[in-house]
């Protein structure tokens, strides 16, 4: 079977996968709604990434078969527990290599495939990657990291653009991104945290091409111009020290070496 056509057959799998999560009136709740379209714009954000950063180690259907199957445990770990959250559940990303093995989604793709989107799945939400992969795994898990950030980004920056910066963040936290560092998911207590979080994916992206695209650019305008809580200095100067630049080369120059 062709990557082409195992992608097909995996798109048909993962539809009847998600069959099983419909309520009683046989929609989708809401939660669940939000994790299937995020799925199908992953797979997108990849599509384009893969596209425009000339890959050459693996497929294009490899790649947005990663992307299709990242977040699969993500149904599972809400229908069970009624939150997305790792800290409080599961590891998400550990349960989705789980599903894939149980349900044999990888059947019909080769050993080297199998392999390699098992691990970039596995791999896709890790902090930081702290060990040396082989070129064709290095690819694929960074070509899905990058493409994972994208959508959240733009997420985050559609949700964000009538609502209140929360200013309540942790100070070690905000001296990590002062520094250009990320902050561990764990360390993350309040909400304004969890946006320094997601603003510490921006040092974390792999490929040139990423840093270019729009939701990147957005992204780092949006962070800075973002409604404030009234009388707050504090949402001001998060964001402001955050991004001393918002030319797209500082941020390359934060981010360090692409390729």
């Amino acid at each position: 079977m062709s990557d082409r056509d195992s992608y097909l057959a995996l798109r048909s799998d993962f539809k009847s996968f998600l069959k099983r999560f419909r309520d009683i009136k046989g929609g989708f709740p809401p939660q669940i709604k939000i994790k299937i379209a995020h799925t199908y714009r992953v797979v997108r954000e990849i599509t384009h990434l893969f596209r425009e950063s000339g890959c050459k180690w693996v497929s294009v259907h490899t790649a947005q078969s990663a992307a299709l199957l990242h977040d699969i445990g993500r149904f599972p770990q809400f229908s069970s527990f009624g939150t997305y959250d790792d800290r409080v559940t599961l590891n998400h990303a550990a349960l989705s290599v789980v599903i894939i093995d149980q349900l044999g989604m990888l059947s019909s793709y080769n050993e080297r495939d199998q392999k390699l989107i098992r691990l970039a799945v596995r791999l896709h939400s890790t902090g930081n990657l702290t060990t040396e992969l082989p070129a064709d795994e290095a690819e694929l898990t960074h070509l899905l990291r990058d493409a994972d950030k994208l959508d959240i980004w733009k997420f985050i920056i559609d949700r964000d653009k009538s609502s209140p910066v929360d200013d309540r963040f942790t100070e070690s936290n905000f001296q990590l991104i002062r520094n250009f560092k990320r902050i561990p998911y764990s360390e993350a207590k309040t909400v304004a945290d969890i946006r320094l979080f997601r603003i510490g994916w921006l040092f974390d992206v792999h490929f040139e091409e990423t840093v270019n695209f729009s939701h990147v650019i957005t992204c780092v305008k949006c962070l800075r111009s973002c409604p404030a809580p009234r009388n707050s200095s504090n949402s001001a100067m998060i964001l402001n020290a955050s991004f001393e630049s918002e030319s797209i080369r500082g941020l390359r120059q934060a981010v360090g070496p692409t390729g």
